[in-house]
Formats: C-alpha cells, structure tokens, sequence
C-alpha cells in the first residue's frame, strides 16, 4: 500500500491540501515551481529519481529524471525550476549537473562530473541565464553559462 504524501500550501491564509498520486512515503526534499503549479520531489528512499507533480490535479507530470549515482544528499539543496518552471536542473551525487523538460523529462543538457564531490546547492539564476552550484568538500561556487 503506497501512503499519499499531501503538500500544504498556505495561500494569503488559505489552506489547501493537494494529494500526490503515487507519491513515496517517507522523507523527501521537495521544491516548488516558481509559477507555483509542479512541484519536483526526490525521496529518501528512491534517491535517484525526480518526480513532478501537477499541483491541481495531483497527478505526475513528465518522465522523471533518473541517475544511477543518486541525487539525494540530506540538508543540501540539489536542483531547481528554471524562472518560468519548464526546466528543472539537478546534481547527482557523481558531480553531474543535468538540466531537463519538466513537461516531457528529456534531458537537455548534461555537464560533467564538474568535480569528485557531493552538491550543496544547485540551482538557477534569478533570470534564468545562469547555473549556480556549489559542492560540500570544495567550499566554492561555480556559476555556468
């Protein structure tokens, strides 16, 4: 029996729950789209795959994005939707940075491994023109045009 993991989301003091189909149970690092209608989940248990889901009808959206190396790493914040929400960039744990189409899951870049370390954050700049990442044992920023 699968558990329904439900996002609450506080909208200027209304609440709504939202069930996600075939969510994981268990503990998860989530992200919201900027547009506020996916939300991209990595679950603890299944740490080499992003999940999307539709915000309005709970249903997965896309293919989700797999890694045989992983992409979970516990306080750290490892990918991210583009400004407009139509891409989502993550690193694995290999040092891989990949960047796909939320809406189908096809991968449309892929950079690296950038080094031999687990990320700390990756993400997207405030105008989409960049990548930003940082990696736990290195102590830098990297920013990728």
């Amino acid at each position: 029996m699968r558990q329904i993991l439900h996002l609450e989301i506080d909208l200027v003091g209304m609440e709504r729950v939202v069930p996600l189909e075939n969510s994981p149970a268990g503990d998860a690092w989530v992200c919201l789209s900027p547009v506020g209608d996916t939300v991209a989940l990595i679950a603890e248990a299944d740490a080499s795959t992003i999940r999307f889901w539709d915000l309005q009808t709970g249903k997965t959206v896309g293919q989700p994005i797999v890694s045989g190396a992983g992409f979970y790493t516990s306080n750290a914040h490892i990918g991210g939707f583009s400004p407009d929400g139509r891409h989502f960039v993550a690193g694995a744990n290999d040092g891989r940075v990949t960047v796909c189409d939320v809406a189908t899951g096809r991968q449309t870049l892929q950079l690296g491994p950038m080094r031999e370390s687990r990320f700390k954050f990756v993400g997207y700049s405030p105008d989409g023109s960049r990548i930003g990442t940082a990696q736990a044992a290195l102590g830098d920023v990297q920013l990728l045009d």
